[in-house]
């Protein structure tokens, strides 16, 4: 099995043993940490056992990356953290791990699916910030009408990233790429909610990009498939 293939796999399996284990948990609280932190770390960490070197290099690097990833998450998301030093560092750990994998990992279809996984920790971290920082972690656990904001706003984009994976070494492309719109368009329910319950002035345009996101990627399917429907037909005598 090709190695992009075995990360897409193991990938799509970490996110299904994360959801499991996160049944009747509500994202972005405290009693949701034990199973985001070392579920976050596990992506940033996952594409190490990939790269072109031994197989114990890769184990090695693999356990400090898991480590050190997991140590900072759990700093960041502290209730006593400073959000602006909370937020450079997470920007921090974004870049190098992209220049990291951008330069070791050989495979350009797994740089594309550690990227975008990449930017689902980012994303994350940086919510779960602001959402405590905002004190709006607190209604999610106090009111159950609000849990399905948190649901929206955390699993949908790493869903998303774990189909993006999928995608790029499947032969059901399409049909991923359909449901990879419906995961995208998720989020912005959430935050359409986050502006109209907690006033958070840039979330009507997180939901907007989502909303746009998930039509471009529509507008992809469709002439992608035209694209094979034409080139089926020429191939027709």
């Amino acid at each position: 099995m090709a190695p992009t293939r075995r990360y897409a796999l193991t990938n799509g399996v970490i996110l299904l043993m994360a959801l499991l284990a996160a049944t009747h948990r509500i994202p972005f609280t405290r009693g949701f940490e034990p199973i985001a932190v070392p579920y976050l770390a596990a992506l940033l960490s996952l594409p190490w056992l990939f790269v072109s070197r031994r197989i114990v290099w890769r184990l090695a690097l693999f356990v400090l990356s898991f480590a050190s990833s997991a140590a900072l998450l759990l700093w960041c998301l502290s209730p006593n953290s400073d959000m602006a030093n909370v937020s450079s560092s997470i920007v921090a750990l974004a870049v190098a791990f992209f220049f990291l994998y951008k330069f070791l990992v050989p495979y350009p279809r797994m740089k594309s699916a550690a990227g975008a996984q990449i930017l689902c920790v980012t994303y994350a971290a940086a919510m779960w910030t602001f959402l405590q920082y905002k004190g709006i972690t607190a209604h999610f656990i106090s009111t159950s009408r609000f849990e399905f904001d948190a649901l929206l706003l955390f699993w949908p984009s790493f869903i998303a990233a774990g189909i993006w994976a999928l995608s790029r070494c499947s032969g059901w492309r399409r049909t991923l790429l359909l449901c990879l719109v419906i995961a995208v368009l998720q989020p912005a329910i959430g935050f359409a909610d986050m502006a109209r319950i907690w006033h958070v002035p840039w979330a009507n345009g997180a939901s907007f990009i989502c909303v746009l996101l998930g039509l471009g990627l529509a507008i992809f399917v469709l002439l992608d498939y035209r694209v094979e429907h034409a080139q089926i037909a020429n191939r027709v005598p």
